[in-house]
This record gives C-alpha cells, structure tokens and sequence, in this order.
C-alpha cells in the first residue's frame, strides 16, 4: 500500500501517544486529534461516521457455508467462530461517560484513518486488529455508497467498514468529545512534536484491503 508520507509517520507516532491519553474507545477524541496533527502539516482531513463489522475466519467460513451472516439468536455459531459490530442505538449514548452510539474515523487525501482501531482487537478470539487502521478509500465510499473490507496480514480476521457520512450525531450528541477542546489539542501538539523529531523511515502495515464494494 502507497501511504502518504505524512499520514505514515502518524500511524507510526500515534499510537503510544493516543494509549497514554485516551481509552481504546475514545473515537471521538482520536478522530478530532488526527484532523488537527494532519493540519499543522497542511493536510485537510475530515470526520466519518461509519458501521463497521468485524469477523474472524471461523465466521466468514460459517457466512459462506450459510450464504449469509449468522443470525444472532436464531443460528448456532460454529466453535470459534465470532463477530462484532457498532450499536448504533442512540439509547446507547452516554454523554457523562464520554461513550457515544457510532464509531468516527478520519478521511485524508483519499485515505480511511481510524485512529482507535485497537478497540475491536480481540486476540483470544483470533482478531488481531493494530492500533490504527488506514485504508485506500474512493470517492463512492466518501459519499456514502458501498463498503470497504480490509483482511489482515494473517488472514485470521477481517473487517468492513460502511459509510455514513450524513451521520453527524457525533456533533449533536457528543460535541465535547469531538470538539476542538484544550486536551484534544494538547495530544494533537504532542503527536506532531513526535512527528517532526522521528525519522522517517518505510511503514510496515499489517493489512491489505480486500475491496471497494457495491
């Protein structure tokens, strides 16, 4: 995959960074970060809000066998096999706790950012997902058509991303997880500090998409 420079040097800088200031789940706080660190190098970046399912290869091979996805409640699941989504219920928000009923990500020079991806790691589950996931995304998927599925390096998982760029709940709901806040601000300073001082070097990414769907 031809990774921006740029965006490179932040998926390599990023993640202890955002580790020491954010749980795994703080999308909102993750994506508003990656939009400003981007700026201060001159790339414009904006927000998404996304579904996204996640699945192990024991799942995909009962969703091949079925001919479709496992009903939950009514099919049985193979042994081992698992999978996991977004409850996108907005019953589901929790502005106290800063947890909010969608999943964000960031678009960047016609890339997919998602810079909370660790949260759907699931190793004990045989779904190995990286701290930040980037992703080649095209100009259907920006406005909200198809799907993006990315399979990881050891085939074991793969995960799909559906867009939903009208989806701006994440500003109605949440505004202060998303805003331009002075702890917000302070990561996105210290990840480009870190961006400037390293040295630049060929990104090894453990993932390679598997197509832009219809």
């Amino acid at each position: 995959m031809n990774v921006p420079r740029i965006i490179a040097r932040f998926v390599e800088v990023a993640p202890a960074i955002l580790r020491a200031h954010f749980r795994k789940d703080s999308c909102l706080n993750a994506s508003r970060v990656t939009i400003e660190a981007l700026a201060a190098f001159g790339i414009r970046a904006t927000a998404m809000s996304v579904d996204i399912l996640c699945f192990n290869k024991a799942f995909d091979a009962q969703t091949k066998r079925l001919g479709r996805i496992p009903h939950v409640g009514k099919d049985t699941l193979d042994e081992g096999a698992w999978a996991m989504g977004i409850d996108r219920n907005d019953a589901s928000t929790d502005a106290a706790n800063n947890a909010w009923c969608g999943h964000l990500v960031v678009i960047a020079q016609d890339f997919l950012i998602d810079a909370s991806a660790r949260q759907f790691d699931r190793p004990e589950k045989n779904i190995r997902i990286p701290d930040i996931i980037i992703a080649p995304v095209s100009r259907r998927f920006m406005k909200g058509k198809g799907n993006v599925a990315l399979v990881t390096d050891d085939d074991s998982a793969e995960i799909i991303f559906f867009p939903f760029p009208e989806d701006q709940r994440h500003m109605d709901l949440m505004p202060r997880g998303f805003s331009r806040h002075a702890n917000n601000l302070e990561v996105a300073k210290e990840i480009v500090d870190a961006m400037n001082s390293s040295s630049s070097r060929t990104l090894s990414y453990d993932f390679a998409v598997c197509a832009d769907h219809e």
